[in-house]
């Protein structure tokens, strides 16, 4: 940086000429691009320059915005003036086997966490064949449930799920409250194992060409990375793997790594219809976390039936809020009076709890929050009959697909989240000390501050 003189109403001032900082922003979807640029540009000043490929860069400072593919994580591991808008890992947040251990470890710590009380229990199982599912629920706290369940009314059961694939909406949601409808739910996934295999026999006499060719694996998706689902949204790949030759077939049954959570079967509606609130959280560094205050509600597609009232043969949709509509959630009705303040005051509270517990050094090698990369989650709670607010889960670089439905509003709370992360997380990495306070503009609630700091 280089100090020049500048002439102004007629005295001398000292004014800083700063590099110029390359913002290089890339979304798939135009309109994304649109907001994201209008976000910095209202926020940044002159010297950053937004640019859509690395032909207009001419070195120098430079910050990349785009999906986690995209970005050139070795060069900002190297080049001490580049930004990047994810980090390298934050597994310990987004996949919930992890996300488990983070509530676990950090109850044991503090036993009056949040996470042990506001949090959807995670229980991991391990399915193989030489394994029963008693003795696979053993000593866990699902196990403890499901049995005391044995002795209630199913409306005074604790409910738990299953959902494999989260793309797949509802198709593979399943809900249980007692070992034999867990145990039902597996027999009905093996039957779904067998049946797709002998189609894919007869496929395969029908058609030589293509079992010479055929491989069938696991694909791991972002959506849910504890989930393994096939190119047709379900579990018959991770149920049955065949590999087929031109000279013999090796069938291979792999492990089952599943996973169950504690299902709210009492949620607060709208409507009638049950809804989930996604939080936007900004993480910048090593490490600061905001939450902010404008928020969605996402709805579920069919008004609310009780669990111990859907049977099969009904519409699960009344239990998935990812296919539904999506209401501003500053915009619902306040009745009761204050709860929508109440849940925000709990979402930042268990927010900073879950973050400031995944990046101790216990899960260090599941979220490492770098000083030179920030990152933007949803945060997903379920919200219960009485307004209490309960993490669901956690994802990583969230899409803003709702756009269009909640129509202009939307679009302005998506241009203002980049304009927070422009004052909260580019500025200041980028001006250091020299950077004015972020304007006060109420959007954010810092709920962690560690810098290189492990709690």
């Amino acid at each position: 940086m280089t100090e020049t003189l500048t002439r102004r109403f007629g005295h001398f001032t000292l004014s800083s000429s700063r590099p110029t900082v390359y913002c290089l922003i890339k979304h798939d979807d135009p309109a994304m691009q649109s907001l994201i640029e209008s976000g910095f540009k209202s926020r940044l000043p002159k010297s950053y320059k937004i640019i859509r490929s690395m032909a207009e860069y001419r070195g120098g400072p430079l910050l990349q915005v785009g999906s986690k593919d995209s970005l050139d994580f070795e060069t900002a591991f190297h080049q001490p003036s580049m930004l990047i808008s994810s980090y390298v890992t934050r597994d310990a947040l987004t996949r919930k086997h992890l996300l488990a251990q983070v509530y676990a470890k950090r109850i044991a710590k503090h036993p009056d966490s949040l996470l042990k009380t506001n949090v959807k229990a995670i229980e991991n199982l391990d399915l193989s064949s030489s394994t029963s599912l008693f003795d696979l629920l053993d000593d866990t706290l699902l196990g403890e449930t499901l049995q005391s369940n044995e002795e209630k009314t199913p409306a005074d059961r604790v409910w738990w799920m299953l959902r494999p694939d989260m793309e797949g909406g509802s198709q593979d949601l399943s809900l249980f409250s007692t070992v034999d409808e867990l145990q039902a739910t597996f027999d009905s996934w093996d039957d779904d194992t067998e049946k797709d295999h002998a189609e894919g026999e007869q496929l395969d006499h029908a058609n030589p060409d293509h079992s010479r060719s055929s491989v069938h694996s696991p694909v791991d998706t972002d959506a849910d990375a504890d989930a393994f689902p096939s190119e047709s949204g379900g579990w018959s790949s991770f149920m049955h793997i065949t590999v087929t030759t031109e000279e013999k077939v090796e069938e291979d049954k792999p492990q089952r790594h599943v996973i169950a959570q504690r299902y709210v079967s009492r949620p607060l509606t709208f409507d009638s219809r049950k809804f989930q609130v996604s939080a936007y959280v900004l993480a910048v560094g090593a490490l600061k976390v905001f939450v902010y205050r404008p928020m969605l509600a996402l709805f579920a597609n069919s008004p609310f039936t009780a669990p111990w009232e859907t049977s099969s043969g009904n519409d699960l949709q009344s239990h998935s809020t990812f296919e539904g509509k999506v209401r501003l959630f500053w915009d619902l009705p306040d009745q009761p009076r204050g709860w929508k303040e109440s849940v925000f005051n709990q979402i930042c509270g268990i927010t900073g709890e879950v973050f400031a517990a995944a990046g101790t050094r216990e899960m260090k090698a599941h979220f490492q929050p770098l000083p030179q990369a920030f990152e933007l989650f949803a945060a997903n709670f379920a919200v219960d009959c009485t307004g209490k607010a309960m993490l669901a889960d956690i994802r990583a670089s969230p899409g803003f697909h709702h756009q269009t439905e909640c129509g202009a509003k939307l679009g302005k709370m998506v241009e203002g989240l980049y304009e927070e992360v422009a004052e909260y997380a580019v500025k200041p990495f980028f001006e250091g000390e020299s950077a004015k306070a972020p304007k006060a503009s109420g959007r954010l609630v810092k709920v962690v501050d560690i810098d290189s700091k492990l709690v």
